[in-house]
């Protein structure tokens, strides 16, 4: 039983994935076509002029603007959540959350690029990288799009260093943080191989 269950959790998680980084290429794609290509999308830095970070606020005001901007017409959404309890490790929630129209959700931030950290299984717990949420960003020109996806403007977190390289993907996703392995699960067809470091 315990096994059967574990398969399930991977097909359902492979779905959702797939389903997420169709749409969001898609939605891309689409907004290209009114606000010119994605790697020339205006984008806020996420320090201020002393090199600080900038504040949970602001980061969150940046993002509603981006996603109102140069999303919110390409997705299938119900709504945005702009005090969304999701912290990191300095437990300060900086993102916004968006809930698509089938009810999944991801939690979105200003970061070196856009980071887009999408839960597979909602409020479900673990509600760990690698395990339930995945990371994926939205890179405008420059050495950001170039060293995190190589040149495109959507990739799944760590695809930039790691793209061609399986070997090196999985153990980067093993090692680090988790926050790597939607690029790990990229490489594999969004499937969940029995060498994944995770069980979900």
């Amino acid at each position: 039983m315990p096994s059967l269950i574990q398969h399930h959790k991977k097909a359902e998680a492979t779905t959702r994935l797939k389903k997420f980084y169709s749409a969001m290429s898609q939605a891309i794609l689409l907004s290209e076509i009114d606000n010119g290509p994605a790697l020339d999308w205006q984008y806020p830095s996420y320090t201020d002029s002393n090199g600080e970070d900038i504040s949970a606020e602001d980061n969150k005001n940046f993002s509603l603007a981006y996603f109102n901007k140069y999303l919110a017409k390409y997705l299938k959404y119900m709504n945005v959540d702009e005090n969304s309890s999701y912290t990191e490790s300095d437990n300060i929630a900086r993102y916004i959350k968006v809930t698509l129209a089938d009810s999944s959700y991801f939690y979105m931030k200003v970061g070196a690029c856009m980071d887009l950290r999408f839960d597979v299984n909602g409020d479900k717990s673990p509600n760990k990288d690698g395990r339930d949420i995945y990371t994926f960003i939205i890179c405008s020109g420059g050495s950001n799009a170039d060293y995190h996806c190589a040149g495109k403007p959507f990739c799944p977190y760590g695809y930039g260093v790691f793209y061609n390289d399986r070997t090196a993907a999985k153990n980067n996703c093993a090692e680090g943080a988790g926050d790597t392995c939607a690029n790990l699960l990229l490489i594999d067809n969004w499937e969940f191989k029995d060498d994944y470091p995770f069980k979900l």
